[in-house]
């Protein structure tokens, strides 16, 4: 029952400003779970880890975020391998816990796994797939302004598809990659 919330293709939209206040402060006060999909070039060396790395704009960039430990903002990001081409590529599930401008870009080019179709952080080599980013918003969980659970799932973008064809990736997945550090 979504009673006051729509789940659409793009996310969610509250139909009341009761709703709206109420999911608006699951966000706050981080009960909803955003989980990302990308294809990375490269294979982090862990099968699964959290990347903590304080974030802030790059000296001369306005549109480009880096590490700097003492005057950015704590970012931290949980991540799962999924499949993986070698080392060349990787299907990889995100958790980005906190929400920083350009986290999930930023944090998997500093293990040395940037995002296929990322020319800011690292782009290496396109092996001839459609240049657009792949990374996308697969999961949201959060509790409903009723009660109970929302968990909408997104498919895969077309562009995807390509790069799932060509390293060999399967697509498929049903499971959490995080249900264990949930402890759920």
């Amino acid at each position: 029952d979504h009673r006051g919330v729509a789940v659409l293709a793009e996310g969610i939209l509250a139909r009341h400003p009761d709703a709206a206040r109420k999911l608006a402060e699951s966000f706050r006060r981080h009960k909803a779970r955003k989980y990302y999909w990308a294809v990375t070039l490269g294979r982090p060396v862990l099968a699964n880890g959290r990347i903590e790395a304080a974030l802030a704009k790059s000296e001369g960039s306005f549109e480009k975020m880096e590490r700097n430990e003492d005057g950015g903002r704590r970012a931290l990001t949980f991540y799962s391998v999924i499949e993986s081409a070698g080392r060349i590529a990787a299907w990889v599930a995100l958790w980005p816990v906190t929400g920083r401008t350009h986290q999930l870009r930023a944090h998997l080019a500093l293990i040395n796994a940037p995002i296929l179709g990322d020319p800011k952080y690292g782009q290496k080599d396109d092996f001839g797939l459609p240049r657009q980013l792949h990374l996308f918003a697969r999961r949201l969980i959060i509790p409903h302004p009723k009660g109970g659970m929302i968990d909408a799932v997104a498919p895969l973008p077309d562009h995807f598809k390509p790069a799932f064809s060509h390293f060999g990736f399967s697509g498929h997945t049903d499971e959490d990659p995080f249900k264990a550090l949930r402890g759920d």
